[in-house]
Parts: structure tokens; sequence; C-alpha cells
């Protein structure tokens, strides 16, 4: 869909929306790590449960982009359907949503790497 962009524009934006997906894991990852901090010893699965489909979805995003980023945007509107605050719309579903989208439609894998399929 946008093979008419010149292959600059579509390397930065698929670098820009991954570096933007990758501080979303991270805030979720310290968000957390923030919320086991002090609770009693079992909270591995209170932080692993939410994290690892975000880590799932973050690498095949890398690999396969059309796939990944269709999946983040599938798993932004279940979330949005989900959690119906708007709290969680804009930190949760409201990004997957937006970044799952642009991932998918530029289709660049990999954007460090010099060959841009």
């Amino acid at each position: 869909m946008t093979k008419g962009l010149p292959r600059r524009v579509r390397r930065g934006g698929a670098l820009a929306a991954f570096g933007l997906l990758l501080a979303l894991v991270a805030f979720w990852t310290w968000f957390a790590l923030a919320e086991a901090i002090g609770r009693e010893p079992g909270w591995w699965g209170h932080l692993l449960l939410p994290l690892a489909p975000l880590y799932a979805l973050t690498v095949l995003a890398w690999f396969k982009p059309r796939l990944g980023g269709a999946l983040l945007l599938g798993a932004g509107i279940a979330a949005a359907w989900f959690f119906a605050s708007p709290g969680a719309w804009a930190l949760l579903a409201g990004p997957a949503v937006v970044l799952g989208a642009a991932i998918a439609l530029l289709g660049v894998s990999a954007p460090l790497r010099s060959n841009v399929s």
C-alpha cells in the first residue's frame, strides 16, 4: 500500500514507529515492575502475564511487520473493548492501534538493516 513512498521515507517511518513501540514496551515494563514491587513473593505471574504478549508482538512486528502490525492493531482494539475507560484507551489501546496500523502499512521489516523490503 505504501510502495509508492520513497525508500527513505518508508524506512524512516518504520524506524520512528518501532522506536515508539519500544518506548511503549519500556513504559509498560516499568509500570508492571513498579506495580509488582512490594507484593507477595508470587509477583512474577502478575508481571509476565500482561508483558509476554506485548514482547511477542514487538518481536513479531520486527521480523514480520505486516502480520505483527495487524496483530498489534487487533490487540489494541481488543484492549479498547475490554477496558472500557478513557485512561486505558489513551495509554493502552490508542498507542497499540496507531503503531500497529503504521507498522502494518509501512511493512518494512527490521528498519536498521540496509536491505529494505
